[in-house]
């Protein structure tokens, strides 16, 4: 398993949710346009554990993957929560997500409350 495979399998599948929105991807230069909604995509990973005790036995690796999102302010909360809601059903618990000989299963997908930020919900 590598984080790059992780982020991979987690990042194709949010591409892959219609209608698009423009992502900001970990670590890549992303300038929000005045009014357009956007989301940001992060992984965020626990210490990883071993599954035996030799040294080549497998490691389970658990963390968060994160979807802010990001719409524009004073225009009601309808459509981020119109898209959270599509992306809890489009990350449903139990998923299995296959990449390289790695699956990444998605286990409690949640939404938290919108926050207002100064020019964005």
């Amino acid at each position: 398993m590598s984080l790059p495979d992780l982020k991979k399998a987690l990042n194709n599948r949010l591409a892959s949710l219609l209608p698009a929105l423009q992502t900001e991807w970990s670590n890549n230069q992303y300038t929000p346009k005045e009014g357009i909604p956007w989301q940001r995509a992060t992984v965020r990973l626990d210490p990883n554990l071993a599954l035996g005790l030799s040294e080549g036995s497998g490691r389970r690796w658990s963390g968060e993957y994160y979807i802010v999102l990001f719409y524009p302010r004073n225009t009601g909360s309808g459509l981020a929560d119109q898209r959270a809601q599509s992306i809890l059903e489009h990350f449903p618990r139990g998923l299995n997500l296959v990449v390289s000989s790695m699956t990444v299963v998605c286990l409690e997908p949640s939404v938290m409350t919108g926050v207002d930020e100064p020019s964005w919900y």
